[in-house]
């Protein structure tokens, strides 16, 4: 069983956080409306996960893909603290129970914007949970190829694409897979069977269109201020990436999926007096 969180975004004002932390100056931190929402969601799914593995008696992996804070970034103003040892001590306390829940840990380095070059602020949560290194030491993983005691390999970055448009949505996965394959096997390796992206916060894939597949993962925070600059407001979805392996086949799903969804805008409107 292979579970996948990514985009957590820790520190950021409209991301995930825990409820008992306190500032680097003692303050207590006030959750605001959607990161209760966002805790509620977060300790559902790790409940949905914690009875998974109980009935499946499955080996758990637990990759995190990368962007685990939000980092001191283009002088956001939507920053709990700009102490970014702060959000990764966060980051490890947010996913300390994960963490044990997990058989084998990794952590996938994300945008350097957030989290440094070579995975800076993602490899110090790395080291705090014990995750897997790579090969040269680092407790962030630029690419992570992870083969299943099922024999199923996984092909792991955090950056991905995808198209803006809801009909096109799934074109940039496409084209991930086939570069993918292609790249492997003009390598004489073997192609990955599941390949995974982050960094879009929106969970999208390519469907049976061929034998391998590739997803795009959900993410644990809403839009902020960047997005409202657009000319439209794409939605972003809320959750885990989880894949089950079967005998004869793997199941990947969205945990989540129309049940972690986030307040629709409602229209403003004057309403008439009665009186």
């Amino acid at each position: 069983m292979v579970v996948v969180a990514a985009d957590l975004h820790v520190g950021s004002t409209v991301a995930i956080c825990p409820p008992d932390v306190r500032l680097p100056d003692g303050n207590y931190v006030q959750l605001n409306e959607v990161q209760k929402w966002l805790w509620s969601c977060w300790c559902d799914a790790w409940r949905q996960i914690w009875q998974m593995k109980r009935n499946l008696k499955a080996h758990l992996y637990l990759v995190l893909n990368g962007d685990l804070v939000e980092g001191d970034h283009h002088d956001t103003y939507q920053l709990m603290t700009r102490n970014e040892g702060w959000m990764v001590q966060t980051a490890a306390h947010l996913l300390r129970g994960p963490a044990k829940l997990a058989d084998d840990l990794f952590v996938v380095e994300g945008t350097f914007s957030h989290v440094g070059q070579q995975g800076g602020l993602d490899g110090q949560v790395g080291y705090l949970l014990n995750a897997h290194p790579d090969p040269r030491g680092r407790y962030s993983w630029a690419h992570l190829l992870l083969m299943t005691d099922n024999d199923v390999l996984f092909d792991f970055r955090h950056h991905g694409s995808m198209g803006r448009l809801p009909h096109t949505r799934s074109n940039a996965l496409n084209r991930i897979l086939m570069e993918v394959v292609w790249a492997r096997t003009q390598q004489g390796q073997r192609p990955p069977d599941i390949i995974v992206r982050s960094h879009t916060h929106r969970y999208a894939d390519t469907g049976d269109n061929y034998r391998a597949q590739a997803f795009s993962t959900p993410c644990w925070k809403v839009t902020d201020d960047y997005v409202h600059q657009l000319p439209y407001e794409p939605l972003v979805h809320i959750g885990l990436l989880v894949s089950i392996m079967y005998r004869s086949r793997v199941e990947t799903f969205w945990l989540g999926r129309h049940r972690y969804e986030p307040r629709p805008l409602v229209p403003w409107r004057r309403y008439a007096s009665t009186h």
